[in-house]
C-alpha cells in the first residue's frame, strides 16, 4: 500500500555508522505529526572485511507532539533512533 502525504512542515535528521544510515523524518499534518524511523544500508563485517546483507527497516508512528522541537533535541533524537 502506498500513501502520499502533503505535510505542512517537515523535519529530518540522520546519521551513518559502518554503512548503516538511521534517519528520523517528522511531518506535520492536520492534527499531529507522522514520525518515520528508517534504518538502511549494507553493514560491513569487521571480522571478514566485506559487506553484510542489505538492511532496510522502517517504523511509522503518529504523535501529538514533534520530537524534534523538544528543548533537548539531541537526546530525543538519540532515544528515538536507539529503538532500532
Amino acid at each position: 500500500m502506498s500513501v502520499y502525504i502533503e505535510p505542512k512542515e517537515k523535519w529530518e535528521k540522520s546519521k551513518e555508522l559502518n554503512g548503516i544510515t538511521e534517519s528520523l523524518v517528522v511531518a506535520k499534518v492536520e492534527n499531529g505529526y507522522i514520525i518515520v524511523k528508517r534504518s538502511y544500508g549494507n553493514a560491513k563485517s569487521p571480522v571478514e572485511g566485506g559487506e553484510g546483507e542489505y538492511k532496510d527497516e522502517s517504523k511509522t508512528y503518529i504523535s501529538e507532539t514533534n520530537p524534534l522541537e523538544s528543548e533537548d533535541v539531541k537526546s530525543g533524537v538519540k532515544s528515538l533512533l536507539s529503538e532500532f
